[in-house]
């Protein structure tokens, strides 16, 4: 569970997202990533959607829209709604502390001077070359930019506690609430059912509803 705040164009914003992942078990597996669950919270109140993708596949409930959504691309959610274009593998990049999907390191290559290197698809790692136990420190893609404060590596923490993830769309810290790592997990955890007489729309049409309603929410804050 993670505690987020931040800020878009049209205001400051907080709130609770709970992310888990499935590794495959298979580990020749072709998708590093089985299935990801995400969950939006208000600060104080419910859930305001749901979602779990899978590659290929994503589904999201709404129940402030009483709607749902399939697509086949989490950036198609992720973009309008989070403000950072991210994909299931660049998600669970983020959560760990690598900050985008590395693929084969036999594509990365050194970028001029110390600690960095270029990947295969484009972003650029900084890592502490000389630390006991090196980390990433920032990473600067296309679409996105992350950045890890601390030494939770030689603090024996598997994941970062706190980072700070822009893009053109959002400024937001991340900081960890509650880590469970390898736990176990309920058969339905990765299955979102659509809720009798909510209505299907694309996953477009629902990101487009839940900006407005988040701008509705600013505007009357404000006032």
């Amino acid at each position: 569970m993670l505690d987020v705040r931040g800020s878009r164009a049209e205001g400051r914003f907080s709130g609770r997202l709970l992310f888990v992942f499935a590794r495959p078990e298979d580990p020749g597996a072709s998708a590093p990533v089985e299935a990801l669950r995400m969950e939006a919270f208000a600060p104080v109140g419910g859930s305001r959607w749901s979602l779990v993708a899978r590659p290929g596949r994503v589904r999201v409930v709404a129940p402030s829209e009483r709607a749902f959504a399939e697509g086949r691309d989490l950036t198609e959610f992720s973009e309008p709604v989070l403000g950072v274009s991210v994909g299931i593998e660049e998600v669970v990049a983020l959560l760990v502390g690598i900050g985008a999907p590395v693929g084969d390191p036999t594509l990365a290559r050194p970028v001029g001077g110390g600690g960095a290197m270029r990947l295969a698809a484009g972003p650029v790692l900084w890592w502490d070359r000389s630390a006991a136990a090196p980390q990433v420190r920032r990473v600067e893609g296309a679409r996105y930019r992350a950045t890890y404060a601390g030494d939770w590596r030689s603090e024996g923490r598997q994941v970062p506690r706190r980072f700070e993830v822009s893009s053109s769309g959002v400024e937001a810290t991340l900081e960890v609430e509650e880590l469970r790592v390898n736990a176990e997990l309920h058969p339905e955890a990765f299955r979102l059912q659509a809720v009798p007489g909510f209505r299907q729309v694309t996953i477009r049409e629902l990101a487009r509803s839940l900006v407005e309603a988040r701008e509705r929410r600013g505007n009357s804050a404000s006032r």
